[in-house]
């Protein structure tokens, strides 16, 4: 599973590192721009496999990508 920030997302900056520390052994990475600019401009959001996935605040965007990766952890190569 490999979960992707856009660095012009404000407020995902510390979603991103807590997941990093969290599950070191996952594929999490910051990219200048993940081609997400429409859902980008109007609300927090990581790109999970490919999918944009949108949080109402950092919290509820961090537990919807623990559950997606905890569910999944065999596909968490780096």
């Amino acid at each position: 599973m490999k979960v992707r920030f856009c660095e012009n997302n404000e407020g995902s900056g510390a979603v991103y590192k807590r997941l990093k520390a969290d599950f070191p052994d996952h594929s999490i990475k910051r990219k200048n721009c993940v081609k997400c600019c429409s859902t980008c401009n109007i609300s927090l959001f990581a790109v999970v496999d490919s999918n944009p996935l949108r949080g109402k605040s950092g919290e509820d965007l961090y537990q919807k990508i623990a559950a997606l990766l905890k569910a999944d952890p065999m596909t968490s190569v780096n």
